[in-house]
């Protein structure tokens, strides 16, 4: 598809959101070849119209506002590409750690996720977004107010030798709310 004659700015703009609703979830680079468009001219259009980009695949996918069906934590998936309505990856692991009732292990997230995680968790626990806690060699994330409430009671478990949650994690990772007081 090829823009003929005097094409508007807002002609444009609705070609690539057509084009991007019908082909679902779209790099910048399929967009521009397949409308033979600039990358301002498709980025634009996005902004305008309103969109999410993936939070794996180093942010490459995107797809329009109003697609995705978000589930309960708030993720979507076509195929692989996964979109979240909290943004970035690192903001998604946040928000999930943060909704999560009972935790997830590193290995239960990535697998959640579909993508590696292991730069982002550190970086939210330098800055102290995470904590870290080192427990039988268990990586287990918790949000914050469940800590106080399990932590006593995963730790009981994993010392007495059940299966417990601590019992198949290294690392410990709580949402920490820090205050100046």
């Amino acid at each position: 598809m090829s823009w003929r004659g005097q094409v508007t700015a807002s002609q444009k703009e609705s070609k690539v959101v057509d084009l991007l609703r019908e082909l679902i979830v779209a790099t910048i680079d399929v967009l521009c070849t397949k409308l033979a468009a600039s990358r301002s001219t498709v980025l634009r259009a996005l902004k305008t119209y309103g969109y999410f980009s993936s939070y794996n695949f180093n942010s490459s996918y995107f797809t329009l506002k109003d697609i995705p069906h978000f589930g309960k934590d708030g993720l979507w998936f076509h195929g692989d590409v996964g979109f979240s309505r909290y943004g970035t990856l690192t903001q998604t692991i946040k928000a999930v750690v943060e909704h999560s009732e009972a935790g997830y292990t590193v290995l239960e997230l990535q697998k959640r996720l579909g993508t590696k995680i292991h730069n982002q968790l550190s970086w939210l626990c330098r800055n102290k977004m995470l904590t870290r806690f080192y427990v039988v060699g268990i990586v287990y994330i918790l949000q914050w107010n469940v800590r106080f409430k399990h932590l006593s009671k995963l730790t009981a478990n994993s010392r007495l030798g059940t299966q417990g949650p601590l019992a198949r994690a290294t690392t410990i990772l709580i949402k920490t709310n820090y205050s100046n007081n």
